[in-house]
């Protein structure tokens, strides 16, 4: 059974949307004018991927003797944003492809191996965006929501140095939807119909296994099935640039 963790992103959420409460009561600059036209984006981001430990016991099923995993991918695609469904409130959705990989490790004595897992995913957000003028050329945002990541194509490789051939085995792996929360803070530079996002989320994963028996699929008599792979965070730093429709 899955163990939620969707309470460790509440607090980024709700600091963001405080703070952008906070912004928004404050005396804009008579130049600055909100956003009042819907927009039309394209993105690219840079990710930074995690997997925590597994919680595994004394006689459970594991991989690398419960090693992390760690590494980087991409996003890019386009979005559309819906402006001022409510006072200094836009919508935003879109599509977008992501590579992302992660790798782990075990050292036992002369012995070492390590896996790089890698996952590509179309990804569809819908997030809410409180945005307001700091200047005449310069929106503040802040805002948070889910994200859909429906898995297409995964793989491992695996590394392995002064292993036994009899010990030697390969990583069968699947990919496969999951759904982050994400909180996002930024900023939009306003140069007329053309504008530059630039923005950082921080996303995890509610629903991903707690151990390496709940990461598998249909393990039996303690050996592993397939690696479903998929993260519990996520880093991102997101440029792009949009234009005003």
């Amino acid at each position: 059974m899955r163990t939620s963790r969707a309470r460790t992103l509440w607090p980024l959420i709700a600091l963001s949307l405080l703070v952008g409460s906070a912004a928004a009561a404050e005396p804009q600059s008579p130049d600055a004018a909100p956003v009042d036209r819907d927009t039309v984006a394209f993105k690219l981001g840079i990710s930074f991927n995690a997997l925590g430990r597994p919680a595994d016991g004394p006689g459970e099923p594991t991989l690398l003797a419960g090693s992390a995993f760690t590494g980087v991918g991409f996003v890019v695609g386009g979005s559309y944003e819906l402006a001022r469904v409510m006072p200094l409130l836009s919508l935003e959705s879109g599509l977008f492809y992501g590579h992302s990989t992660a790798s782990g490790f075990e050292i036992r004595g002369e012995q070492e191996r390590e896996v790089l897992l890698e996952v590509d995913a179309v990804r569809v957000p819908l997030w809410l965006r409180v945005e307001w003028p700091a200047l005449p050329a310069l929106r503040l945002v802040v805002g948070g929501g889910p994200e859909v990541l429906f898995g297409v194509a995964s793989a491992s490789t695996v590394r392995e140095k002064n292993i036994p051939e009899d010990q030697a085995a390969a990583l069968l792996t699947r990919a496969v939807t999951s759904v982050q929360l994400t909180g996002i803070v930024g900023v939009e530079i306003d140069a007329g119909p053309v504008v530059i996002p630039l923005s950082f989320h921080a996303s995890v994963n509610p629903l991903t296994g707690e151990t390496t028996a709940e990461r598998t699929e249909g393990g039996q008599g303690g050996q592993l099935g397939p690696f479903q792979v998929e993260f519990d965070f996520e880093l991102m730093g997101m440029l792009g640039v949009g234009f005003e429709l």
